[in-house]
């Protein structure tokens, strides 16, 4: 990248600092506000036990790979010591949550820092200005970057492993390889999906910077062109591993479930597996957790998309997730570099020297309102990010009706739900509940599950219903939970719902409790 003047060096700094705030107040005012988004309980709990402890079997076991859980938990650990007594995960959660959630801040800031980097080196001084402050206004972005989970820490040091990489090419193995390789550990420590998006990142990365340099002419060059990117990405991808086992670490115990297998066996064979499972003492360590999310990535599950519930992933869930979740800014940011590109080869072609100035004016003008855009997503929504769903959609309020899970209700609406019903002056509540909020357990709120046991009459799910509303999770409601969402219940027209105003996530609907004294009558 070109050297940057003392102005632009000012100027970038000005951009950056402004976007981080505006995205950690945004991302610290949506924390206070919403409950524990599914995974984070377990996160918490985890956490807390490898300050305890100093192993992370726990989290490896789950396919949770360490840093962004020890980097949220690591205040709660030192608040824990310097008190004088452990939390409890559970009853102490509405204290530890919030300094939990302050962990993904770190990587927030990574995340702008490497974007504007990253933007800068495509489109010059004003592109990086501009990816800086599409990222801080980008809603999924805020949502995420307000939770103690990992999808925030991982895209920050995805991004920050390619810039890294992208300005070491050519130079000195430290900078072409060493460093790059500590990012790469680090975003492997993030999430083990790391394995997958970094090689891709860095190959697009390069690929990109051969054909600014020319040297894409043919496929034959292509070849020899990627041959020392192929040995560079070889050493990286080694030290990364390398430094995510060595972080890790391992209890040098024997693998149960390995063991368990081994004693199956029969034979020599048998024999031969039993001993090296009793004595092969390195788990659990990083490559354990690799596994397991691996694993789980190929198994699937199931999932909800435009109304239907599949039991497997699709291919295209998430080209069409991203095309719902993203805010008309980048959308239209996208269909503008689609214009630019084809105006730019146009130039090429016409032989010209340059675009036209009313040409080139306009797209500065429509560029420049992007991050605009993406911000007034965000405010409208705040602070119910998490749930956002754009015009394609049908918008926030018929979100839920096209994704579900972490893309509407991860479990985090209960405190607006207890908002709801001591403005109803509802006393009991029954709630049918997506999520792991010990709130669920206490007053006004009684768990329940329409379908477990299995019922099939209408009279029979009301009779065991007690509270004077019955509030429904939207991905119970309308998800992948089950096959069959609601069956063989009624036609979810037959039931009358008053409607949770959109702002308070997720859409946990009441449903009005039929009397018990007539037979058949629907909840």
């Amino acid at each position: 990248m070109p050297e940057r003047s003392r102005r632009d060096r000012v100027l970038d700094a000005l951009v950056l600092v402004s976007a981080f705030a505006f995205a950690a107040l945004y991302a610290r005012g949506t924390a206070s506000r919403i409950g524990p988004a599914f995974d984070e309980t377990t996160y918490v709990a985890e956490g807390l036990a490898v300050f305890r402890t100093g192993s992370h079997a726990g989290l490896l076991k789950l396919g949770t790979m360490p840093l962004p859980v020890d980097v949220a938990t690591l205040p709660l650990a030192l608040a824990e010591k310097l008190g004088g007594g452990p939390f409890d995960p559970r009853s102490d959660l509405d204290v530890l949550l919030p300094l939990a959630r302050a962990g993904a801040l770190p990587f927030l800031a990574i995340l702008l820092g490497a974007g504007m980097r990253l933007g800068r080196r495509a489109g010059g001084p004003w592109g990086g200005r501009l990816a800086a402050l599409l990222l801080a206004a980008e809603p999924a972005i805020l949502a995420h970057g307000s939770l103690a989970t990992t999808d925030v820490a991982v895209s920050g040091l995805l991004l920050g492993q390619l810039d890294a990489f992208l300005s070491g090419r050519g130079g000195r193995w430290p900078r072409r390889v060493g460093l790059p390789a500590l990012w790469a550990a680090g975003s492997l420590l993030a999430k083990a999906s790391a394995v997958a998006f970094g090689p891709v990142l860095l190959l697009a990365g390069e690929l990109h910077r051969l054909r600014v340099e020319g040297r894409l002419p043919s496929l034959r060059s292509v070849r020899e062109a990627l041959r020392p990117f192929g040995r560079d990405l070889a050493q990286v991808a080694l030290l990364a591993l390398l430094g995510a086992l060595l972080y890790c670490g391992s209890d040098f115990r024997p693998e149960r479930s390995f063991l368990a297998w081994a004693e199956r066996q029969d034979g020599s064979a048998g024999t031969a597996a039993q001993l090296v499972a009793r004595n092969l003492r390195v788990f659990p360590n990083a490559l354990e957790g690799i596994a397991r999310q691996l694993k789980h990535n190929v198994l699937g599950h199931g999932v909800y998309l435009l109304g239907e519930t599949h039991r497997r992933a699709v291919p295209w869930y998430f080209p069409v997730a991203l095309a719902l979740k993203l805010s008309p800014g980048v959308l239209l940011g996208l269909a503008l570099l689609l214009v630019a590109v084809a105006a730019a080869a146009a130039v090429t072609a016409a032989g010209a020297r340059e675009m036209r100035p009313g040409r080139r004016a306009l797209l500065v003008a429509l560029a420049a309102r992007l991050p605009l855009s993406s911000l007034a997503a965000s405010v409208r929504v705040f602070p119910d990010a998490l749930c956002y769903a754009n015009v394609l959609a049908g918008g926030t309020g018929r979100g839920h009706l096209a994704l579900s899970d972490s893309n509407h209700d991860w479990g985090q609406g209960l405190p607006a739900l207890r908002r709801l019903a001591a403005e109803r002056g509802v006393a009991s509540l029954d709630v049918w509940y997506f999520g792991t909020d010990p709130a669920a357990e206490r007053a006004p709120f009684r768990r329940v599950d329409l379908l477990a046991p299995p019922r099939s009459e209408l009279a029979e799910v009301a009779a065991s219903l007690s509270g004077d509303l019955l509030a429904a999770g939207t991905t119970l409601v309308h998800g992948a939970c089950f096959p069959e969402p609601l069956p063989p219940l009624a036609p979810r027209a037959a039931l009358p719902r008053t409607r949770v105003p959109h702002a308070d996530v997720p859409r946990l609907r009441p449903l009005r409790r039929a009397s018990r004294g007539r037979r058949g009558g629907g909840p």
